[in-house]
C-alpha cells in the first residue's frame, strides 16, 4: 500500500480532501489531487485516475493541503513574486513563518514567529542566524535582536491647532518602511499622534499623522534612518522654525535582565563580510574596534559618528546598524551579538528537550484541527455550488418600487456565493483610478464579504417625488446642460436611470454604526458635518478609493461598509473652489436670486482647495436627503 505524505506545512493527512504537489515550472508547476486517488487533468478539464506510485516518488516538501497552498505555497514557489529557495521554504515551514497578503506589508510580506518582518531575500538569513537550522521540533535557542528605545519631545509648531495635536513625548514603538515609528505617549491632546517614515515614488519623507494610513501637513524630506530634528515644514510652505524635535534619549537597551552580567554570554561586534547573492558570512571585528563600539553603545548610541583604528576610519549609522569605510565608502551591515559560552550548553540542551515535547503535542492537536477545517471548507464549497445567480433576480425585483412594498423587510441579505458578489467586487476595484496610490491602494485588494438590498418604500416615494420636482424645474425653462453627468461606477445593470434629471449611481462610505439608520431613515442633511469643504451637505463619489476613506476600513480593522446609492444631481454647480459654510445649494446667479438655486455641487479632480493643493477625487454634494436613495449595502474587507 502506498504511503501518503502529510502537508509539509501543517501536517494534515492528504488522504482526504484536495492537495497540491509541486512538479516544477517545467512540468506545469502544480499537480492537483483529490482524496489521494484522482488528479486533475488540465487538457480534459476533468478528474482522472492517479497512480499510487506518484506518492512513492514525491518528496514531502512538495506536498501542500489546499488551505496551506492558498495562504502560503502559491506565493513562495519558483516563478512567484516572493519565491524562496527550497532550504528557506523548509525553514519557514518549520518555524511557522506567515505570508501576509496585504498592501501594508508588500515590501516585507513574511512575518517570523518572533514578530519581525522580512522580504524573500532576507528571510533565510534571519531564520538561520536567529533560530538555527532546526525543524519544527527543534528549539529556538536564540532570542530576538536587542531593541533600541528612543524618546523625543515635540514642543509644538506655529499652527496653534496643529501644535495642540503634535505636542508631547514620543517613544519608538514599531517599524514602518524600514524605519522606526515614534508614538506619542504623553501630551496635552488625547488624540493619537505618530512620527513615521513613508516611502513612496512621489514623496518619500518623514510625517506627522494620527495613524500610519493618514498624514498631516507637516513633513521633512530628509529620508535618513535617523529622525530629523529640524527642517520640518508644511506642504508648499517654508520651514517652520518653531517645529523642532528634542532628543531625550539616553538609549535604553531592552535586553533580558542580567544578560550583561551573565557569564554564560559574551558580547561580540560583527560585520557582514559576504556580498549580495552569497551565503551570509558574519566576521568578528578587531579588538580595538570592539572596544570603541561597545563604549558608544553604553554611552550615546544614536545618530551617526566616526571611529578610527590604527589603520582605518569608519562612519557608523546607529539606527541602521551600518558601517562605511570613510576612504572607499564601502558599506557593510553590523550587529552586536551575545555569544553563548560553554557554561550555557547544559541549560540549552534541557530547554531544547522541553520545547521538543511541547511542539510535538501542539503539532498533533494542530493536525486534528486542520483536518476538521478542511472538512468544513469542503462543505462550504458544496453549499456555494447550489446558490443561484442574483443579477436576474435584482431585475425582477425592480418593479416593487413602482407598486407597493408588500410584506418585505427593509434589509434583504443576498446569499453568499451569489453572482453579484464577483460583479461588484470587480467594479469596486476598477472604480479606483489607476494613478491613485498610497491610501488608495487597499481598495485594489478588496473582497466583498456581504451584500444587502435595501427595500424601503417610504424612502423610494420621497425619492420619486423629488425626482418629479427636479424634472419640473428643468422642463420648459432655460435651465439645461450640454451633456449629462456620467458616473464612472456603472455595475448596477438592473437600475433604470433617468439622464434627464442627471440620475447616476454613486458610492457612500460609512461605518457599520450608521448603516441601520440610513437604511430606515435615508440620508439626512441635518446630520451633515458643518465643516465640509463644499458645504454642510451629504457627500458621495463614484471612486471607490474615496468612499473607502470613510468606510471604517482605513484603520487596522480592514473591514468596512459602502452604500451603493441612486443620486439626483439635477442642475449641478461645478465648484471652482471651497464652499465651506454654506448650508443650502448655491444660487444659479449670485446677482439675481430670482433665478433660483442649483440642485447639487460637483467637485471634480483638479479643483483648487487649500495650501495650493487641488481636489484629488470626484465628489458629489447634495443638500436635500430625498435626492439620494440607498440601493445596496456592501460589506467588504481589504
Amino acid at each position: 500500500m502506498a504511503s501518503y505524505p502529510r502537508c509539509c506545512r501543517c501536517s494534515t493527512d492528504v488522504k482526504t480532501g484536495c492537495a497540491a504537489i509541486w512538479e516544477g515550472i517545467e512540468a506545469g508547476a502544480w499537480l492537483w489531487v483529490r482524496d489521494a486517488s484522482v488528479q486533475y487533468d488540465e487538457a480534459s478539464k476533468s478528474w482522472i485516475y492517479l497512480a499510487s506510485s506518484v506518492w512513492e516518488q514525491t518528496e514531502a516538501i512538495r506536498v501542500y493541503c489546499e488551505r496551506c497552498w492558498r495562504s502560503w505555497a502559491r506565493h513562495v514557489k519558483p516563478g512567484c513574486k516572493y519565491q524562496l529557495s527550497s532550504s528557506c521554504e523548509e525553514l519557514a515551514n518549520s518555524h511557522s513563518v506567515k505570508y501576509l497578503d496585504h498592501w501594508k506589508h508588500r515590501g516585507n510580506p513574511f512575518q517570523c514567529k518572533c514578530g519581525s518582518f522580512f522580504n524573500h531575500r532576507s528571510l533565510e538569513a534571519h531564520l538561520r542566524h536567529r533560530h538555527g537550522n532546526v525543524g519544527s521540533s527543534g528549539a529556538d535557542t536564540t532570542s530576538s535582536a536587542d531593541a533600541l528605545l528612543c524618546v523625543v519631545y515635540v514642543p509644538g509648531c506655529s499652527d496653534p491647532d496643529m501644535s495642540q495635536r503634535i505636542q508631547g513625548t514620543y517613544a519608538t514603538s514599531e517599524w514602518n518602511h524600514g524605519k522606526p515609528v515614534y508614538r506619542k505617549i504623553e501630551g496635552p491632546h488625547e488624540d493619537p499622534a505618530l512620527i513615521f517614515f513613508w516611502d513612496d515614488d512621489v514623496l518619500p519623507a518623514w510625517w506627522f499623522g494620527p495613524s500610519l494610513s493618514e498624514k498631516w501637513a507637516y513633513y521633512s524630506s530628509t529620508p535618513d534612518m535617523a529622525l530629523p530634528l529640524t527642517e520640518w515644514k508644511k506642504v508648499g510652505e517654508d520651514i517652520d522654525q518653531e517645529l523642532r524635535i528634542i532628543d531625550l534619549s539616553t538609549p535604553a537597551r531592552l535586553t533580558p535582565a542580567g544578560r550583561e552580567q551573565d557569564s554564560s554570554f559574551e558580547v561580540v561586534w560583527e560585520f557582514l563580510a559576504s556580498g549580495d547573492g552569497r551565503p551570509e558570512d558574519w566576521q568578528p571585528m578587531g579588538k580595538e574596534m570592539q572596544k570603541l563600539l561597545e563604549e558608544h553603545w553604553a554611552g550615546n548610541w544614536t545618530g551617526t559618528f566616526q571611529v578610527k583604528t590604527k589603520d582605518l576610519a569608519y562612519g557608523i549609522d546607529c539606527a541602521g546598524m551600518v558601517q562605511w569605510n570613510l576612504s572607499t565608502q564601502r558599506r557593510r551591515p553590523i550587529r552586536r551579538e551575545h555569544k553563548a559560552t560553554t557554561a550555557i550548553l547544559p541549560k540549552l540542551l534541557g530547554r531544547q528537550k522541553r520545547l521538543q515535547c511541547d511542539v510535538e503535542t501542539h503539532s498533533a492537536e494542530s493536525a486534528k484541527l486542520a483536518l476538521r477545517v478542511a472538512e468544513l471548507e469542503k462543505e462550504v464549497e458544496r453549499l456555494k455550488s447550489f446558490q443561484a445567480e442574483h443579477s436576474s433576480q435584482m431585475m425582477l425585483q425592480e418593479p416593487w418600487r413602482k407598486s407597493r412594498q408588500l410584506d418585505m423587510s427593509i434589509r434583504l441579505p443576498l446569499p453568499v456565493g451569489d453572482g453579484l458578489f464577483s460583479v461588484l467586487e470587480a467594479a469596486l476595484r476598477s472604480a479606483c483610478p489607476s494613478d491613485h496610490y498610497g491610501v488608495c491602494d487597499p481598495i485594489r485588494h478588496l473582497t466583498v464579504t456581504g451584500l444587502e438590498q435595501i427595500r424601503n418604500l417610504r424612502l423610494w416615494k420621497n425619492y420619486e417625488f423629488r425626482k418629479d420636482e427636479i424634472r419640473k424645474d428643468l422642463e420648459g425653462t432655460w435651465l439645461s446642460w450640454s451633456s449629462p453627468v456620467k458616473s464612472s461606477f456603472s455595475a448596477c445593470n438592473w437600475a433604470d436611470l433617468d439622464p434627464g434629471v442627471n440620475e447616476i449611481m454613486v458610492l457612500h462610505g460609512t461605518s457599520r454604526d450608521n448603516i441601520d439608520l440610513i437604511a430606515n431613515f435615508g440620508f439626512d442633511e441635518r446630520l451633515a458635518r458643518a465643516k465640509g469643504l463644499y458645504g454642510q451637505g451629504i457627500y458621495f463619489t463614484d471612486q471607490s478609493c474615496k468612499a473607502f476613506q470613510y468606510s471604517g476600513a482605513d484603520t487596522s480593522a480592514c473591514h468596512g461598509c459602502m452604500i451603493i446609492t441612486r443620486l439626483l444631481l439635477g442642475l449641478p454647480d461645478f465648484a471652482r473652489g471651497p464652499l465651506q459654510g454654506i448650508k443650502v445649494e448655491p444660487l444659479i446667479d449670485s446677482k439675481d436670486p430670482s433665478k433660483g438655486r442649483v440642485h447639487s455641487v460637483v467637485a471634480a479632480p483638479g479643483t483648487p482647495i487649500i495650501f495650493g493643493s487641488t481636489q484629488v477625487h470626484q465628489e458629489y454634494v447634495i443638500f436635500n436627503g430625498a435626492q439620494a436613495y440607498p440601493e445596496m449595502i456592501v460589506h467588504f474587507q481589504t
